[in-house]
């Protein structure tokens, strides 16, 4: 992952020989990580599925390898640059630091109908899953940070505590097929993970969805359409400490997406 966010700012026209300057920050990310899923599915009939299953955080491993670069003209001298490298004896900065994704648990069924083995006989199915996600259990740690790194890292993971909470995920779908030809339609709903002890923002998303397949020989395509219902959720770009508030960005989030699929079976 990598990021960069330049900014320029033009103050032509005081009397302080100063004309501009341009300041540019760059951020890359590298991650490895590992998780476990685990579950268990039963049959008590055959047209019937009851399934529960686990999946653990993911310990992620992060490195970041930081520099930034600002530059200023003055109308007299012409350009100055100043660099992380003129500071760090020719290197950028880098830290690295551990992060803990939240788990989640949840359970499934599934009925089937038209079980018979003549394709050309009407399929299909209706599924439904339920899942529990503790954002709140989300936790960083500084590995070889400072008395500082390692306050910080405390008061950044108590933030997420203080935040975030449990919500609960629930998908339901259905399809049906008609030999070479499938409709499907189906409806997801996020639950909030916000404390709503400290802010109204209401982050829950709503999404429906329906489409439709071909599928013979070896070739399918898929056209599907999701449409979010209305959502919005908050960005803050930065923290101010004290009584300042930093200002926030309301996203909305509504709309439409049409995802179109083709793929060969051989």
């Amino acid at each position: 992952m990598s990021a960069t966010a330049p900014f320029q700012r033009r103050t032509s026209g005081l009397n302080n020989d100063f004309e501009w300057y341009e300041s540019q920050d760059m951020l890359s990310t590298d991650a490895t990580g590992f998780n476990a899923k685990l579950g268990i599915i039963y049959a008590p009939m055959p047209s019937l599925r009851v399934g529960v299953n686990f999946h653990t955080p993911t310990w992620y491993s992060m490195h970041d390898t930081y520099s930034a670069r600002v530059t200023s003209r003055m109308e007299e001298q012409g350009n100055h640059t100043v660099r992380t490298e003129d500071l760090f004896d020719g290197f950028p900065m880098e830290y690295d630091y551990s992060l803990r994704t939240p788990y989640r648990a949840g359970g499934s069924v599934s009925y089937i109908f038209g079980t018979n083995a003549d394709v050309k006989q009407q399929h299909g199915f209706i599924t439904a899953d339920v899942e529990y996600v503790d954002y709140a259990s989300s936790k960083y740690k500084f590995n070889k940070g400072n008395v500082d790194d390692r306050d910080f890292a405390n008061r950044l993971n108590r933030t997420i505590q203080d935040s975030y909470t449990g919500a609960v995920n629930v998908r339901v779908g259905g399809e049906l097929k008609f030999n070479i030809f499938a409709v499907r339609a189906g409806f997801a709903y996020y639950g909030n993970p916000y404390n709503s002890d400290l802010t109204d923002t209401d982050g829950s998303i709503k999404r429906a969805s329906g489409g439709v397949g071909y599928r013979n020989k070896g070739f399918f395509t898929d056209l599907t359409y999701v449409h979010t219902l209305s959502s919005k959720s908050v960005y803050n770009p930065y923290v101010l400490s004290g009584e300042f508030k930093a200002p926030t960005a309301d996203v909305d989030m509504s709309g439409g997406n049409v995802v179109l699929t083709v793929g060969f079976k051989f």
